[in-house]
């Protein structure tokens, strides 16, 4: 666990040094340069670093010798094609399974970081949420979700550029990696459309009152379903008394959000953040009462990493930012120790080569 913490206490210094060679606050170098560092001690982890690791060797392994086809090897192992054709191809090219984590890592790390650049107004508050809010340490454990998580970030930047037909195309890479990646595409609709405040409401509270409907038929569909049991099982009877508690600063960041956001001026970026929000709000709330959908939230839940930067600038606190990164970099470590449970840390305690 120490050695996590050395990680995220070198993002202040890389911060530095990058501002010492740039003299700007927000820089590219410092961004890419934390960028390759985290690309490089998950792309270079050990198969017992990360509760999945062993489990994606075991389908390289196992696809090394399967001579059928892609679809048929889909169906057997209940794993996407898209992520066995990324199999496919570095098996082709002779490489091996550290290869594939290796491109795994930086794909992931590149989605995220893609993000921030482009919808981020602070890259170090960006990167210490990463990291804080334990996003990184979860793309070394559920590394195929996290990884369609990326490429769906990365079509929201195009969104925001207005090139639509590519983030779709996008997003349905991301589907075929994993699943979730689909549900960007809900998204990608509703960030089309401008609301004002009133209508933003209704749909809100509409949302809450559907949603808890909704994920009881879809828990129900999992339980009955042998590939998707597993999740529900696994989830426990709900959130923490901490977990609880990050859910109401949670909803307190969506009412904040409520309550600053220029409906009428609005761009398709700022959009993309306050619906990305209300999703994220949404997933919260229900998880409370359904676990399974722990799972699910951490699809749009990275968003937070360009969300908050943005609530504090609409609150208008850009001068007090240093002192707001010094408060988000101490609650960082007090989430990354509240949310090691039994000394496992999602799995990627303790750290090897």
């Amino acid at each position: 666990m120490l050695f996590y913490f050395l990680v995220y206490a070198s993002i202040p210094v890389l911060y530095g040094y990058s501002y010492l060679i740039t003299k700007q606050l927000n820089n590219r170098l410092f961004l890419w340069l934390t960028g390759i560092e985290l690309a490089f001690i998950s792309g270079n982890r050990a198969i017992t670093v990360g509760t999945d690791t062993q489990t994606y060797s075991n389908i390289f392994a196992w696809y090394l010798r399967f001579k059928g086809s892609n679809g048929l090897a889909s169906h057997l192992l209940h794993v996407e094609y898209g992520y066995l054709y990324l199999n496919r191809i570095v098996k082709y090219w002779g490489g091996t399974f550290p290869v594939l984590m290796m491109i795994v890592a930086c794909i992931t790390v590149f989605g995220y970081f893609y993000f921030i650049e482009n919808f981020s107004s602070d890259y170090l508050t960006s990167v210490l949420l990463f990291l804080g809010l334990t996003y990184y340490f979860l793309s070394m454990n559920i590394s195929r979700q996290m990884l369609a998580v990326s490429v769906g970030l990365i079509a929201l930047v195009f969104l925001k550029r207005q090139q639509r037909w590519k983030s779709l195309l996008l997003i349905i890479l991301a589907g075929t990696l994993h699943n979730v990646g689909y549900l960007f595409i809900a998204l990608w609709i509703i960030s089309q459309v401008k609301f004002n405040k009133s209508i933003f409401m209704t749909m809100v509270v509409s949302t809450v009152i559907v949603g808890g409907p909704v994920a009881m038929l879809v828990e129900h569909f999992m339980k009955n379903n042998s590939r998707y049991r597993v999740i529900v099982e696994a989830g426990g009877d709900g959130k923490s008394t901490f977990g609880i508690i990050y859910t109401a600063i949670i909803v307190m960041a969506m009412l904040v959000l409520i309550y600053c956001f220029d409906y009428q001026n609005s761009k398709i970026q700022d959009r993309i953040l306050l619906y990305g929000m209300l999703i994220i709000t949404f997933f919260n709330i229900l998880s409370i009462r359904y676990s399974f959908l722990g799972r699910v939230r951490f699809v749009f839940e990275p968003m937070m990493v360009a969300i908050v930067p943005y609530i504090i600038e609409c609150l208008g606190m850009k001068r007090i930012r240093a002192l707001l990164n010094v408060g988000i970099f101490i609650v960082g470590l007090i989430a990354m120790y509240k949310m090691m449970p039994g000394n496992i840390f999602y799995g990627v305690v303790p750290y090897s080569l």
